[in-house]
C-alpha cells in the first residue's frame, strides 16, 4: 500500500510487464522451432578464423536480440505511459523506498 496505489498505470504495472514478456517470449519459442529445421544443412567452421567469425555474429545477433526484446517489452507493456506518467511513477517509488 504505497503511495504509487493511486496510479492507474501503477496497479497493473507488474502485470503488464510480465505478460508483455510472457507473450514475447511465446511468439520467439514458436519462430524458433519453425526455424530449427532449416538449420540442418549448416556447416560448421573449419578453422579458428571461420569460428572466430562465427563468435562474433552469434554475440551481435545476441546484442540485437536483447535490444529487440527491451524495446518490444516496453512497447507492448507501457505504450499508453507518457513522461509525466513515468515521473510521477518515480516519485511514487522513492516516496515508497525512503
Amino acid at each position: 500500500d504505497g503511495p504509487g496505489r493511486t496510479m492507474p498505470g501503477a496497479k497493473t504495472f507488474l502485470k503488464d510487464y510480465l505478460l508483455a514478456i510472457r507473450g514475447y517470449v511465446q511468439e520467439k519459442e514458436k519462430a524458433a522451432e519453425a526455424a530449427r529445421g532449416s538449420e540442418d544443412g549448416k556447416q560448421e567452421p573449419k578453422t579458428e578464423e571461420e569460428e572466430e567469425e562465427e563468435y562474433r555474429k552469434r554475440q551481435e545477433g545476441y546484442r540485437a536480440a536483447e535490444e529487440e526484446l527491451l524495446k518490444e517489452i516496453y512497447r507492448r507493456a507501457f505504450s499508453g505511459w507518457r513522461s509525466v506518467d513515468w515521473s510521477k511513477f518515480e516519485a511514487a517509488y522513492r516516496q515508497f523506498i525512503t
